[in-house]
Formats: C-alpha cells, sequence, structure tokens
C-alpha cells in the first residue's frame, strides 16, 4: 500500500468519523425537540387526529343517506361495487400515537453504527414518527399545511404498501451501511470488492446524505422557530397548543353538528 493511498485512507477515516459525530449530535437534537413538542402537543394532535377521522366517517355517512334518498335504496344496492367511492382521507388510518420510536434514536451510550447494525426501525414506529411529524395540525400557513396534506398521502401509501425504506428516506433515516454493501454485492457480482477507502468514502457520502435529509425535517425547521420566538420572549409551542385546543373546540363542535344531522336523517 502506497503512502499517498494511506493518507487519503486516514483523511476520510477522519472525516467520517466527524461526520457521524454531526449525525448523532443531530439525531439527538431530533429527539429531545420531539419529546419537548410531544409533551405540548402530542395529546391534542391525537384527539385531533380521531375527531378529524370520525367527521370524515360521518360525513361518507350523510353522503350514503343523500345517495339513497336521490336514487332509492334499491338502486344503490344494485349499484354494488359500482357507486362512487367516498373521498379520501390523508390521515385515514394514522395510528398517531404518543411514542417517539426510540429505536429510530441511538441509546444513551451507544453509537449511531451498534445502532444500525443492530436492528432496523419497525415500519409501524416510523409510520407514526412520519405521521406525527408531518402533521397538517403543526402547519405554520395556508401553503404548509397544503404541503404537509400532501406528505401523509404519500406517507400513507408507503405505509399500505410497506416501503420500509421510502419511509427511513422521508424521516431522514439512511440504510445502514452493511446492507448497502450487501445490496450491492447481490446486485452486481461481476463487480470487484471495493478498497477499505472506497467503503470509507461510500460510508461517508451516506452519512453526510442523511445529515441532509434529516435537517429537511419540519421539525427541524419548528425547532429553529421555537429558538427564535424565545429570543423575543415567547414561548411558540405553548401559543401552538393554545391553537390547537380552539380548533379542537370547533372541531368537536363539528363533529357534534354532523352527529345530529346523522341522527335526524335516521328518523
Amino acid at each position: 500500500m502506497n503512502h499517498g493511498y494511506e493518507q487519503e485512507l486516514q483523511q476520510a477515516r477522519k472525516e467520517l468519523e466527524k461526520s457521524q459525530a454531526e449525525l448523532e449530535a443531530l439525531q439527538k437534537e431530533i429527539h429531545a425537540f420531539e419529546e419537548q413538542v410531544d409533551s405540548h402537543l402530542g395529546s391534542l394532535l391525537d384527539h385531533l387526529s380521531r375527531i378529524n377521522s370520525e367527521i370524515f366517517s360521518l360525513n361518507d355517512t350523510l353522503h350514503q343517506i343523500r345517495e339513497q334518498r336521490l336514487y332509492g335504496k334499491d338502486r344503490i344496492r344494485n349499484l354494488g361495487a359500482t357507486t362512487l367511492p367516498s373521498r379520501p382521507n390523508p390521515l385515514d388510518g394514522a395510528p398517531i400515537l404518543a411514542d417517539l420510536q426510540s429505536q429510530l434514536f441511538p441509546a444513551a451510550g451507544e453509537s449511531s453504527a451498534q445502532a444500525n447494525s443492530s436492528r432496523l426501525p419497525d415500519i409501524r414506529q416510523l409510520y407514526r414518527q412520519l405521521a406525527r411529524q408531518y402533521h397538517p395540525d403543526l402547519a405554520r400557513s395556508d401553503l404548509e399545511r397544503l404541503h404537509l396534506n400532501d406528505m401523509m398521502v404519500e406517507i400513507n401509501q408507503f405505509y399500505r404498501e410497506e416501503n420500509k425504506e421510502k419511509l427511513m428516506e422521508l424521516a431522514g433515516i439512511e440504510i445502514p451501511f452493511y446492507l448497502r454493501i450487501n445490496q450491492v454485492d447481490k446486485t452486481d457480482q461481476r463487480r470487484e470488492p471495493l478498497s477499505e477507502l472506497e467503503q470509507v468514502q461510500l460510508e461517508l457520502e451516506q452519512v453526510q446524505a442523511q445529515i441532509t435529509r434529516l435537517s429537511r425535517l419540519p421539525s427541524v425547521k419548528l425547532s429553529l422557530e421555537v429558538k427564535l420566538t424565545r429570543m423575543q420572549g415567547r414561548d411558540l409551542l405553548s401559543e401552538m397548543a393554545i391553537d390547537l385546543k380552539h380548533r379542537l373546540e370547533r372541531r368537536l363542535a363539528e363533529r357534534d353538528y354532523l352527529r345530529a344531522q346523522v341522527h335526524s336523517s335516521g328518523d
């Protein structure tokens, strides 16, 4: 092994160690902030999700009642599978629970490499985290709400397809390096084995890509807003909790109104 190669390998190892430390720090920061969001907003978001699903169900029931009145029960029954489908719910089936997926982040004293080599996140846990991170009721503007709704549609699709890789990508979680190497070996048997330097460089690219994905998460953007407003003497999460409570009150009133309509329509 020539001296130039050894120097390049040592430099690549140093860059990899630096990037791994940066990634681990970012993961811990995101995890801590998500716990903070969960303590302030978690129960409200869960309640809103349940009420939103109930409102969708009630709207579908009213839609069916109106179709029966318009076309008659016999015709609706004869149409069978050709009956127009109900509107899709962007949050349909979202089990948004108050656990923050400890498997997605290294435990105390455990390195990122050890965590990745020992396990992959469960797909249901991935879904829960993404449903919380991209919850439309965390939107700070109408444009952001539209974006988050679109993201939830995509997340639900990947979850139904059991596409763990896509969910991991959305969550900013890179497929472990050792699995990447195995995939390369399986898909291209003719490729010569990677040198030690190439392996280090490949892992470095993946760690840096993971840092980039994590930095783009909505929770990271929200955490920056929280820090900025704190400098102005405001508590943004408390303000959001108040806003969510008002929104929940309105949605509860809407739910009760729809219940009354369904009840009166059945009389």
